[in-house]
């Protein structure tokens, strides 16, 4: 059986101990990351990182790596590799490998939402690949890996790039009805840590994933913006525009039966134009053309995207969860049913209030 924060349920003792812990004393862990172990499926790989303070202000990040069937193994291994007590109160993300996540993270919930030493900001993530290949090949220096991860996260949901995420948000979403949890999905560019795209699972396996490129469109879907950006090309105009400070708002209307729904997404947008790629000769005068390119680009993608979620069983947008509030007969095993096959329709409104600057 594997378990989501093994870890977490190993130093449980440290975390919910009443007499006081002197920091010096103790190994603070910041990561910790998660691998299935090769022809061994009663076993998995934790490894954890701790931050080394060093003279001149300098950090670097030692690493501890063990194999073991339950909290209780692993802690024993830990416990023979490192040279102090580990603590998780300073736990600031944890990472799944690729092969981990597919096999489903949910075993070990109980005790992460228990511990009281555990954040409720805790951030998850999922890495592509193993984490014991990203601790290797990645080229951090001078910085808490735990931390620098975490705000890798943190500064993408404060502009608006991903959806806001933790450990919470994803326990929440997973315990819903007509919703799927999703999570940042993490990679290595030339040993360079990057945000690649978002994980979608569906209950608690990782499924498939969207990539950078989109992750802005799927932020609209999930939740009103107050403050965005987004560059989407013209096609009918051979002209690409960049939008800035984007305030949107959102809006699920439901018809239909319960075996037979239907659903209207409708996105308003309003916004700046930043930049605009193109024929620009009196474009201040065709603003309304503009929008209505934007709206028309703009909802092929969001049903385009609608489309790949239906295809894979996936509702990281939540229509489920609507329609669940919507129908008084509304069943979560006929859903699973009809979902693949949902008629979804997106209706998109721009307001351009300011040209801004083109080029």
């Amino acid at each position: 059986m594997k378990t989501l924060l093994v870890l977490l349920s190993c130093v449980t003792l440290l975390g919910c101990s009443t007499s006081p812990k002197v920091l010096d004393d103790i190994t603070l862990v910041t990561f910790v990351g998660y691998d299935l172990v090769e022809d061994r499926d009663d076993k998995i790989e934790a490894t954890i990182a701790t931050p080394i303070f060093e003279a001149e202000g300098k950090i670097r990040n030692e690493f501890f790596t063990s194999e073991g069937e339950f909290g209780k193994d692993l802690e024993k291994h830990f416990m023979l590799n490192t040279p102090k007590p580990v603590g998780n109160g300073k736990l600031e993300v944890a990472i799944f490998g690729e092969a981990f996540a597919r096999q489903g993270v949910m075993e070990a919930t109980d005790v992460a939402q228990r511990d009281p030493s555990v954040s409720s900001n805790l951030k998850l993530a999922v890495y592509d690949g193993k984490v014991r290949d990203f601790v290797k090949q990645q080229t951090l220096q001078n910085n808490d890996l735990g931390i620098y991860v975490s705000k890798i996260i943190e500064h993408n949901m404060q502009s608006e790039t991903i959806p806001k995420t933790n450990i919470h948000l994803f326990f929440q979403s997973f315990y819903a009805e007509g919703i799927d949890p999703f999570l940042p999905l993490i990679a290595l560019d030339k040993g360079q840590i990057k945000l690649k795209g978002l994980a979608l699972f569906k209950d608690d396996e990782y499924v498939t994933s969207i990539d950078e490129d989109i992750l802005y469109r799927f932020t609209m879907l999930q939740e009103p913006v107050r403050s965005g950006n987004l560059i989407i090309k013209l096609e009918n105009l051979e002209a690409g525009v960049s939008l800035s400070h984007i305030k949107s708002e959102r809006k699920v209307k439901i018809s239909g039966t319960a075996e037979a729904p239907k659903i209207t997404f409708h996105l308003t947008l309003k916004g700046f134009i930043n930049e605009y790629y193109g024929n620009v000769k009196g474009i201040e005068k065709q603003i309304k053309k503009v929008e209505v390119e934007i709206d028309k680009q703009l909802k092929k993608e969001l049903e385009t995207m609608i489309t790949f979620f239906q295809e894979n069983n996936v509702d990281p947008v939540g229509f489920g969860k609507k329609a669940k509030a919507h129908f008084r007969n509304w069943d979560h095993k006929k859903w699973q049913e009809v979902y693949p096959e949902l008629d979804v329709k997106v209706i998109v409104k721009t307001n351009i209030i300011e040209s801004g600057v083109i080029r």
